[in-house]
């Protein structure tokens, strides 16, 4: 804009009012934040340590009584609290998923997350921080040093309360009953990430995986059955852009059966892979998570067993190896392994318990779709996830 003069119009300066304005944003944003954070992590448990988990929005409340000073001091301090704001939004969203699955209770933040509340927390705490300085006298070195302690020791304090709050407060107990795994020797660690993942002796599994092209989903493969050692029996549904099939398929003492849409069994070659249930994700994890930067993503509950989260990032063939239920809805067959999808990226995450064995795996994969599929489209999508359950009578699998 150009003023009668000629030349450009001098900015608008920050005020106080709209200090404040942004002040009680911040403290909105933590009070929201800090709610999230026990709904999330501590869900059905009333606790009076909860009440520390607000420490943060009492810190950006201080500054809506003493806000900085209108100037240079008021700029730095606007900038401050919009990058807080910024980074505090994206936390809240980064935690909204996490309610999202049933059987997940998240136990405590990763690290990550940590330093991400306490870099927020440290923006809070300068921001309001430079609204108390406002009340002192003129700044002398001295005062400068003291400010900056009292501004390092203000974050540590509120992100220790927050912690507090979190990790000391009693878990809802899960019965036994009502979950799907067993209960493992709670005072046993959890294994890192980058530990051998184990298979449990006999499970019941549940895979389902979806195909999304453009936000609209394409088609569904869902598989469930029961593995016992290296033998599985298991029954699919597909339903993709090339056709709608049923199979059902038993793998025992090295032998293989399917029948099609509920027809007669036929053998089949001789299956010398994982399967296509929960061995599938470990032979895969175990071939590929040395050569992977594996992240530990925290700590959780599944069905009220400790477990811990791992994510590592994948290609399109891995994760077909990974998650056969995939490959019908490009328009493979599940046991072929011809590595497709090369261009395709994304990631895999798997949950363990306390003895190694997994729990729980999912992945997600992003890439352009085929020239040659029915459905064209800019944004292909490959969802899946993969339930393993203890299974509490073993099923004895054996030839149709």
């Amino acid at each position: 804009m150009v003023g009668d003069t000629g030349y450009p119009a001098p900015p608008m300066a920050v005020t106080r009012s709209h200090l404040r304005s942004l002040a009680t944003l911040l403290a909105v944003l933590w009070i929201v934040f800090a709610a999230m954070l026990l709904v999330t992590y501590r869900p059905g448990v009333a606790d009076p340590r909860f009440v520390l988990a607000f420490v943060p929005a009492l810190v950006a409340a201080v500054a809506i009584r003493w806000p900085p000073r209108a100037g240079r001091s008021g700029v730095t301090g606007a900038a401050l609290a919009v990058a807080a704001v910024v980074l505090l939004v994206s936390a809240v969203v980064a935690v909204l998923p996490l309610r999202a699955d049933p059987l997940r209770q998240p136990l405590a933040p990763s690290a990550e997350t940590w330093y991400a509340v306490a870099l927020v927390l440290l923006l809070t705490t300068a921001f309001a921080g430079l609204g108390l300085a406002g009340l002192l006298p003129p700044v002398r070195a001295a005062t400068a040093l003291a400010g900056v302690v009292f501004v390092i020791a203000l974050t540590v304090a509120g992100t220790a309360a927050l912690a507090a709050a979190l990790v000391s407060a009693p878990l809802r107990p899960v019965p036994a009953a009502a979950s799907p795994w067993r209960p493992r020797d709670a005072a046993s660690p959890l294994p890192p990430c980058q530990g051998a993942v184990r298979l449990m002796p006999a499970a019941r599994v549940e895979v389902t995986a979806t195909l999304t092209i453009d936000g609209v989903e394409q088609g569904e493969v869902t598989i469930a059955g029961a593995r016992r050692d290296a033998d599985e029996r298991w029954h699919s549904e597909s339903r993709t852009l090339w056709r709608r099939v049923s199979v059902d398929h038993i793998r025992s003492a090295g032998r293989a059966w399917r029948a099609v849409d509920s027809g007669e069994w036929e053998p089949m070659p001789a299956v010398t892979g994982a399967g296509a249930l929960d061995a599938a994700v470990v032979a895969n994890i175990e071939a590929e998570d040395r050569q992977l930067a594996v992240e530990d993503v925290g700590e959780e509950l599944l069905g009220g067993v400790p477990a811990r989260r791992c994510r590592a990032a994948v290609r399109g063939p891995g994760a077909l190896r990974a998650f056969p239920a995939l490959r019908p809805l490009i328009g493979g067959e599940l046991f072929d392994e011809t590595p497709l999808l090369s261009q395709w990226q994304g990631e895999l995450e798997w949950w363990v318990f306390s003895d190694g064995e997994l729990g729980v795996a999912s992945v997600s994969l992003h890439g352009l779709p085929g020239r040659e599929w029915p459905q064209r489209g800019i944004k292909g999508r490959l969802d899946a996830r993969l339930v393993a359950a203890d299974a509490a009578t073993p099923e004895r699998i054996g030839a149709p």
